[in-house]
């Protein structure tokens, strides 16, 4: 028999933000788990931060940390507003990769500009947390 998997959390809300259309129009397909060495700006990451276990094999609560950049403080909050909105919905979709039956938000979004990068950007950071669980077989 083989093993049931709980959905990767990070692709399924990069596949669903790809193609959402309210964030396509932000950053075309600039979602990914890292900023890359060169982006474009506006850019979205999204990122696992831990989560909750809710039943074994079957049930989490994933932690997803969202991270929007851009070139300027007001876009970055825009793209950062979006992307949590977004993903608030995600349990009113279909996912390819699993099911998402709750999302809620555990940090909402703060201010926190990137200066690693040269020259800094703005950046606004936000932690949702969805309830996913593999489709049923």
């Amino acid at each position: 028999m083989p093993l049931r998997l709980i959905p990767d959390d990070e692709a399924l809300a990069i596949d669903y933000l790809d193609s959402h259309a309210s964030i396509t129009a932000l950053v075309g397909t600039r979602v990914s788990t890292q900023l890359p060495a060169s982006p474009t700006f506006p850019y979205l990451t999204v990122q696992s931060a831990a989560g909750i276990e809710k039943d074994a094999n079957h049930l989490d609560e994933a932690y997803l940390d969202l991270l929007a950049w851009a070139n300027s403080k007001a876009d970055a909050k825009l793209l950062i507003r979006t992307a949590r909105a977004a993903l608030l919905d995600a349990p009113n979709t279909t996912h390819s990769r699993g099911v998402v039956s709750h999302a809620r938000t555990t940090l909402t979004p703060r201010w926190l500009p990137d200066e690693s990068i040269n020259p800094p950007r703005p950046r606004y950071v936000t932690t949702v947390a969805l309830t996913i669980h593999p489709h049923l077989l």
